[in-house]
């Protein structure tokens, strides 16, 4: 194996914008989280490929509930919420003096943008690719495909982790190494399987 590939969110750090999330800022900010969830299915792919800004996102979130955007507040409220696994990250630390490691997460833009900035993501990984810049989404294949040719490794030289089976699937239809993340201790255990400590 060559390269080892990180989801973010749920691996890494803690999930930005999942269900459990939206759930929790409906609340704060006075919203419905099923007129959330709603909102969100329809604009999920635009979002994560970077069609649709995080600014319009909320705006429109606020106005499809008849309120007043709060979009600042409601940025700044997730920014706080944001928070690593420093296991995972100082796991990661120990990988890099072998392998390649890499991170690929589906971000809107602006967040990706802002998580790599706050937990200093560049220590750890030689890239981060956020589907928001790149414009392809896990488990779009394209998304997996534009990380195998810009780091130019074969997929069956790769491990490609994440907390989502459905994300995995893909990955192991290109003829990638799959593991389903589940804590950092499973995590270490399957990697000795595939002789990676």
């Amino acid at each position: 194996m060559k390269a080892i590939i990180f989801d973010l969110g749920g691996v890494c750090l803690t999930d930005h914008w999942a269900k459990g999330q939206r759930h929790t800022f409906s609340l704060e900010f006075g919203l419905d989280p099923e007129k959330t969830e709603r909102y969100h299915k329809a604009r999920v792919s635009a979002i994560n490929t970077g069609t649709l800004s995080e600014r319009d996102y909320f705006t429109g979130l606020f106005i499809d509930q008849s309120r007043q955007p709060q979009v600042d507040e409601g940025i700044e409220y997730l920014q706080k919420q944001s928070g690593s696994s420093n296991q995972v990250l100082e796991f990661i630390k120990t990988l890099k003096r072998k392998y390649r490691v890499f991170a690929l997460t589906n971000e809107i833009k602006e967040a990706g943008k802002f998580r790599r900035e706050k937990f200093q993501l560049n220590r750890y990984f030689e890239k981060v690719y956020v589907s928001g810049e790149m414009g392809y989404a896990k488990p779009n294949k394209d998304a997996y495909l534009y990380v195998l040719n810009d780091i130019r490794i074969a997929p069956e030289e790769t491990i490609f982790i994440d907390n989502k089976n459905e994300n995995l699937t893909p990955a192991a239809e290109l003829g990638m190494t799959v593991i389903l993340f589940k804590d950092i201790e499973s995590l270490k255990s399957e990697l000795r399987q595939h002789g990676i400590s």
